[in-house]
């Protein structure tokens, strides 16, 4: 237990230490000037941020500070002002590029006052490597290699692959006060996937980067036309990534409803990249989307058939008469193969438009399956005109006989002269 006599005894030991040893606080003056930065070490073409700082606070007018480098490594201005009541001012300092790490002293001074910061200026060295971490067989393109900074002088990095299947530049050359170059690489066709790995080196700095080479590979399908109507047929093609090697690639393919029929596989020859696939569909009285599926081991591509309803085309012309000559005009007629629910357009051409004339084109109103049409024999000839009819989908033609005169003969008794060996002569009239 502690007595009040003890407690008493204790803290007038504990006084009498601590006035002994003559424990005081005193106040902390800061330097009258200094130079800091944050940043000691930067690669040449880069600046620097450097703190002057001097105690007191500037007094009117502000505070001058002549500064100065210790050689061309680092550019500062001759001088900077510290603003009336401030005690600090930044300064960016640029560095300039050099070819081996270079240290530099800033020194600051007014008055009797002097401070210095040493800064190592960096030689640029290698940063990144710019390249695909996959390349398709048969490709060429361009790589990139970056420094940390701009150089002092053109600077050659050399480049290396692992593997024959992807060849590169032997090296590559940044221009002086440049940071980045640029390289070829070239992928061999291969049938199977490779690994390779790039490396780039710098003096003793390397840089590498792991690539895979990729065999050609299904890259996309596509169709001649997306809409097809029901009961016709369309264009299917398939895209690689690089040209087929020896034996060609199989695509296989598949259709997801019964109403588009296409062949089960597609070869892509050797050396190409694409291949056609011809389909066909069965009518249909609904729209819908048949999906075609295309298949290269893992890799699918699929794209949709956008199956119509059928809808009218021409099918057939009808003239009445066999032969045709010079000013007739002549009434056909134009059948559909179906009614629409709209109205149907036709276009007509004839083959020699200066001796037949046809209307240029017939509308058949919805519901009807019909239309006549004109034709007109406009000169004197003897050929066959060929009268043609097509929409979007269909072409119809229909041949038609075309004469300059004919001759039209009535045997009539009256008519025939017989000579003295019993023979007759008929009399024909030409129109």
């Amino acid at each position: 237990m502690v007595t009040l006599k003890r407690f008493l005894a204790v803290l007038t030991v504990a006084i009498l230490i601590a006035s002994g040893s003559g424990l005081a606080y005193a106040a902390v003056t800061p330097p009258p000037l200094v130079l800091t930065t944050n940043m000691p070490s930067v690669t040449g073409g880069g600046t620097v941020s450097v703190m002057v700082k001097i105690s007191p606070k500037a007094g009117v007018g502000g505070r001058r500070v002549a500064l100065t480098a210790s050689n061309s490594a680092a550019t500062v201005p001759s001088s900077v002002v510290i603003k009336e009541g401030a005690t600090s001012v930044s300064v960016k300092v640029p560095l300039t590029p050099v070819t081996a790490n270079k240290s530099v002293t800033l020194t600051a001074a007014y008055s009797k006052y002097k401070a210095t910061l040493k800064i190592t200026v960096l030689a640029p060295t290698l940063s990144k490597v710019t390249l695909p971490l996959e390349i398709v067989t048969g490709r060429d393109g361009q790589g990139t290699i970056t420094l940390t900074g701009v150089t002092a002088r053109d600077t050659v990095v050399l480049l290396k692959s692992s593997n024959s299947k992807l060849t590169v530049d032997s090296q590559v050359v940044i221009p002086k006060g440049q940071k980045t170059g640029k390289f070829s690489y070239l992928a061999s066709i291969l049938t199977k996937s490779a690994t390779v790995t790039f490396s780039a080196t710098l003096g003793e700095k390397v840089l590498t980067q792991r690539i895979v080479v990729l065999p050609p590979q299904l890259e996309s399908v596509s169709l001649e036309e997306r809409n097809v109507e029901g009961g016709y047929g369309g264009q299917l093609y398939v895209h690689l990534t690089a040209p087929a090697p020896s034996g060609g690639i199989t695509i296989q393919l598949a259709s997801l409803s019964s109403k588009v029929q296409i062949q089960g596989s597609v070869v892509v020859p050797k050396g190409q990249m694409d291949a056609t696939v011809f389909f066909s569909t069965t009518a249909t009285n609904l729209i819908i989307d048949v999906p075609i599926t295309a298949d290269q081991g893992a890799i699918r591509k699929t794209i949709a058939v956008h199956l119509l309803t059928p809808q009218p085309h021409p099918d057939s012309i009808e003239v009445p008469v066999d032969v045709a000559l010079y000013k007739d005009v002549i009434d056909a007629t134009l059948w559909l193969t179906r009614s629409g629910d709209k109205s149907t357009t036709v276009k007509l051409t004839s083959s020699d438009p200066l001796a037949v004339g046809v209307t240029s084109s017939v509308s058949i109103l919805a519901g009807s399956v019909s239309k006549n049409f004109r034709i007109t024999i406009k000169k004197p000839v003897n050929e066959v005109v060929t009268i043609t009819a097509y929409d979007d989908q269909e072409i119809i033609t229909y041949e038609l006989q075309v004469a300059d005169n004919i001759m039209i003969g009535t045997a009539v008794d009256d008519a025939i002269n017989y000579n003295s060996t019993g023979h007759g002569e008929i009399a024909m009239q030409l129109v």
